[in-house]
């Protein structure tokens, strides 16, 4: 038995309602992710470089998941040296220890002139990080929006509430 017309109307209207809300959540991500892309482009034209050492890998231990988080050393423009500890983590996956550093990898250091106490390590996901989030979901928030208000919006509700088989051969 196939569902009445008004119950069908009523699932598409409700499909369109969904897709033109995700559409809009996602143009908005895409709008919050661009910020973040201007602001990292900011920033790196901004920071100084400097080239630096990873001296120790620390181990944060929660129950029974580790996360580790790379120690850096590197000399500023004033010849000073600095330790960063960083929040850029490093987890332990089932195929063992998934590691960006190592103890002793040379890396290269970004940090605000005369505030080396705010370096980062010259990666995507300490610069691009937020940015890429943001747009990622965004992108995928608005497809998946237009896909779903495009389907409903085109789907013909005569054929979906026929009687007969729309792919039956004629007699």
């Amino acid at each position: 038995m196939k569902p009445s017309r008004s119950k069908l109307e009523q699932q598409i209207r409700q499909q369109i309602t969904l897709g033109k809300r995700l559409l809009m959540l996602g143009i908005l991500l895409m709008f919050v992710g661009t910020y973040f892309s201007v602001q990292a482009k900011r920033y790196l034209s901004s920071v100084s470089r400097a080239s630096g050492r990873i001296i120790e890998i620390e181990k944060d231990q929660h129950q029974k998941d580790a996360t580790y988080y790379p120690v850096f050393s590197f000399v500023d423009s004033s010849r000073a040296t600095n330790v960063i500890h960083t929040r850029t983590s490093q987890t332990r996956t089932w195929t063992g220890l998934n590691r960006f550093y190592s103890v002793g990898d040379i890396v290269e250091v970004l940090y605000p002139a005369g505030s080396p106490d705010s370096a980062r390590l010259n990666n995507i996901f300490s610069v691009w990080g937020w940015a890429l989030a943001f747009g990622g979901i965004g992108m995928i928030l608005v497809i998946v929006g237009i896909l779903l208000w495009h389907g409903a919006v085109t789907c013909p509700v005569d054929v979906l509430t026929s009687r007969e088989d729309p792919l039956a051969e004629p007699d």
